[in-house]
């Protein structure tokens, strides 16, 4: 665990800090009903986790399409979770805890042996670390969303900005082609009228 039992809460503050006005980070306060849960996970970093926050309240996407989960929904989602890692081959720990969930089977979670925060997926055998400890993971999230090597995007929440970018330059790329092909399909619609306005008068001038 943190040497500063508020580094956390600060580290929330300032990724509370990255979201718009529009769509702020709404994190609830501290979970209860741990207490129950101190024999299965007594390593504490699981506990320091949810009792800086539990969970989002708006249920948004908060990074990179990750939504971050209350004390209740991990533990709900970690039953399912864990019965599809094993039964597709999957690596799982009993003490590894969800703090977060995406699509596709994607999951984030803490192992409360260690402190590590690791990112599970169906297609990697193997929990891959994503940082030594909470901290180091919120840490490097803040960090770059300040300096603005991340950006909020309302279908991801916090992006890396590069990938956002590129993305961006993509779909104007195809909606300029859509629009060249649309003008170029009115172009030919309207010279079709005209021909065969053209054609009908002329039609009409021969049988007089």
């Amino acid at each position: 665990m943190s040497e500063d039992p508020h580094e956390l809460e600060e580290l929330l503050d300032r990724l509370k800090a990255c979201f718009p006005s529009a769509a702020p980070l709404q994190l609830r306060e501290s979970a209860d009903g741990w207490g129950e849960l101190e024999e299965r996970f007594g390593g504490g970093y699981a506990e320091s986790w949810f009792d800086a926050h539990d969970g989002d309240a708006s249920g948004r996407l908060v990074y990179e399409g990750f939504a971050l989960l209350s004390l209740e929904q991990s533990l709900e989602a970690r039953q399912s979770f864990a019965h599809l890692r094993r039964a597709s081959g999957l690596s799982w720990k009993a003490h590894w805890m969800l703090i977060a969930v995406a699509q596709g089977g994607r999951a984030i979670a803490i192992n409360d042996r260690t402190g590590a925060v690791v990112a599970l997926s169906p297609d990697q055998p193997k929990a891959k670390v994503l940082a030594p400890s909470a901290e180091a993971f919120l840490r490097r999230i803040v960090e770059a969303a300040e300096v603005g090597a991340m950006v909020w995007d309302r279908t991801l929440g916090l992006t890396n900005a590069r990938v956002m970018y590129d993305r961006t330059q993509h779909q104007r790329a195809e909606i300029a082609r859509e629009t060249t092909r649309r003008n170029r399909l009115i172009v030919i619609l309207v010279l079709l009228v005209v021909v065969y306005l053209i054609v009908s008068r002329w039609v009409d001038y021969a049988l007089k």
